[in-house]
C-alpha cells in the first residue's frame, strides 16, 4: 500500500480512527486502574470512619464507667449493625481476664493484621481479592487507668476491626466511576468526530477543490486563473490556492507565448502553415454558412535561390521580409497571409465578390514582389512571383482540394514564365 497515493481525508479518516482506538484503550485500561484504586481509597475512608466511630463510641462508654454487661451487649450488638459488615473487638488476654470469661477470645484467633495492630499500635487496612478491613487499636488513657489498674498509659488494650465484602463495598463505588467514564468517554469521541469534520471541512476540502480544478485544467489545456470564491478558514490554504493561481497565469501566459512561437514565423512574423491552415477551415465554415466565395492564392518566388547563394542568407532573409511586408500592404485586412515554405506563401481572401477577382489580386500580387528591391552589396536586385489561385466553392470545397489546385496553377504560371 503505497501511503504516498492516500487521499488527505482517508488519510485523516485513519488518523483519527487509529487515535480513537489507541484513546479507548488507554482510557478503559487507565480508567479501570484509577476506579480501583479510587474505590479501594474510598472505602478506606468509608471504613475508617466506621471503625472510628465504634472505637470511640466504646471508649466514652467505658469512660462512663458503663456496667461490664451492658458494654458486652452493645459488643455484640455492634457486630449485627449491619449484615453486610463483619466487626469484631478484640481484647488483650489480661482485659479478657479481667472482665469477660477467659474462654470469650484468646490471642490465638487474632488474624495476622490484628494481631499486627496490637503489636505496632497503628492502624492496619487489609485488601483482598474478597474483603476489605480497617483495624484500629484502642489505646489506654487517664480514665481508663481508673478501671484497668494492670494497665499503662497508651497500652493498647483492644482493636477494634470492621471488615467488608470487595464487591458490597467496592461494587456501587466502580459502578458510579463507569458512569463517569462513559460520559467522559463519549464526550471525548464527539469531540474527536467533531475535530474530525472540522479539520476535513477546512483543510481536506479545499485542497481536494484545489486538486480536481488543476487536474480539470490540466487535462483540458485550459489554464484559466482558479475560482477563489469561497475563502478556506485557514491562511495557508488561501495562500496555497494565491501560488497555484499565479502559477497557473504564469502556465497561461507561457503557453500563449508558446502557441504563438508554434504559430508564427519567426523572420516574417506571418502565420507558418500550423498556424494558417485552421484559419482557412475557419473561413471556409464561415463561407459556406453565409455562401459566400473565397480565394486561396498560393505563390512562389522566382530566382530567389540566386539572390540566398550569391549574397548571402542575411540578403535572402531581407528579401523574404520585403516581400512579405509588400503583400501585407497589397491585400485587404481581413485576408490572411502566411509563409508555408522556404519562399512559398499563401493566402486566404475572404467574401470575394467576383470569381475574376482572384485573378485581378494575384496581378496585383505579382506587381508589388517586383517592386521589391533588394539590395546585395555589389547592387540591387529584383525577384518576382509565380501565384496561382483557387476558388471556394467552385473550385474546392475543402482546404485540401482548394490547396492543391492553387499549387497547380502557381506550378503552371512558373512554367510559363520560364518558357519566356
Amino acid at each position: 500500500m503505497n501511503f504516498y497515493s492516500i487521499p488527505l481525508s482517508r488519510l485523516l479518516f485513519f488518523v483519527f480512527t487509529l487515535s480513537l482506538i489507541v484513546y479507548s484503550a488507554a482510557t478503559f485500561t487507565y480508567s479501570e486502574y484509577i476506579s480501583k484504586k479510587a474505590s479501594e481509597e474510598i472505602a478506606k475512608n468509608q471504613l475508617e470512619l466506621l471503625t472510628y466511630s465504634i472505637s470511640d463510641h466504646l471508649k466514652t462508654h467505658m469512660q462512663l464507667g458503663g456496667d461490664v454487661n451492658i458494654f458486652r451487649a452493645k459488643v455484640e450488638n455492634l457486630k449485627d449493625l449491619r449484615q453486610e459488615l463483619d466487626i469484631q473487638i478484640y481484647r488483650t488476654d489480661t482485659i479478657n481476664n479481667t472482665f469477660y470469661d477467659s474462654r470469650f477470645e484468646q490471642s490465638v484467633n487474632r488474624p495476622a493484621d490484628v494481631e499486627m495492630a496490637f503489636n505496632t499500635g497503628e492502624d492496619q487496612f487489609t485488601v483482598t481479592e474478597t474483603l476489605l478491613r480497617y483495624i484500629r487499636p484502642m489505646h489506654s488513657t487517664k480514665e481508663c487507668l481508673h478501671c484497668h489498674l494492670n494497665a499503662k498509659l497508651d497500652q493498647v488494650l483492644g482493636v477494634v476491626s470492621v471488615t467488608s465484602s470487595a464487591y458490597t463495598m467496592r461494587g456501587a463505588i466502580e459502578r458510579t466511576q463507569r458512569g463517569l467514564i462513559i460520559i467522559n468517554y463519549l464526550f471525548s469521541v464527539s469531540i474527536l468526530i467533531i475535530s474530525f469534520i472540522v479539520i476535513e471541512r477546512l483543510v481536506a476540502a479545499p485542497v481536494r477543490k484545489l486538486s480536481s480544478q488543476l487536474k480539470e485544467r490540466t487535462e483540458s489545456g485550459n489554464y484559466d486563473h482558479l475560482d477563489n470564491k469561497e475563502k478556506a478558514f485557514s491562511r495557508e490554504i488561501n495562500e496555497l490556492h494565491s501560488n497555484f493561481a499565479s502559477l497557473l497565469d504564469r502556465l497561461r501566459h507561457n503557453y500563449t507565448v508558446m502557441q504563438d512561437m508554434a504559430n508564427t514565423d519567426a523572420l516574417t512574423g506571418l502565420l507558418n502553415r500550423r498556424g494558417f491552415m485552421p484559419r482557412l477551415e475557419t473561413e471556409i465554415k464561415r463561407a459556406k454558412r453565409y455562401e459566400n466565395s473565397l480565394a486561396l492564392i498560393s505563390l512562389d518566388l522566382n530566382d530567389f535561390k540566386p539572390i540566398n547563394d550569391e549574397c548571402g542568407h542575411a540578403a535572402g532573409d531581407r528579401c523574404l521580409a520585403s516581400v512579405a511586408e509588400a503583400i501585407k500592404h497589397m491585400l485587404r485586412e481581413e485576408a490572411v497571409l502566411a509563409r508555408v515554405g522556404g519562399d512559398e506563401f499563401l493566402a486566404v481572401v475572404p467574401n470575394l465578390t467576383a470569381p475574376d477577382k482572384a485573378t485581378d489580386i494575384a496581378r496585383r500580387i505579382e506587381a508589388a514582389i517586383s517592386s521589391s528591391i533588394i539590395d546585395c552589396g555589389d547592387g540591387e536586385r529584383f525577384v518576382t512571383a509565380s501565384v496561382g489561385w483557387a476558388i471556394y466553392p467552385s473550385d474546392g470545397k475543402d482546404a485540401v482540394q482548394l490547396e492543391r489546385i492553387a499549387d497547380q496553377r502557381m506550378y503552371d504560371a512558373k512554367r510559363q514564365s520560364r518558357r519566356r
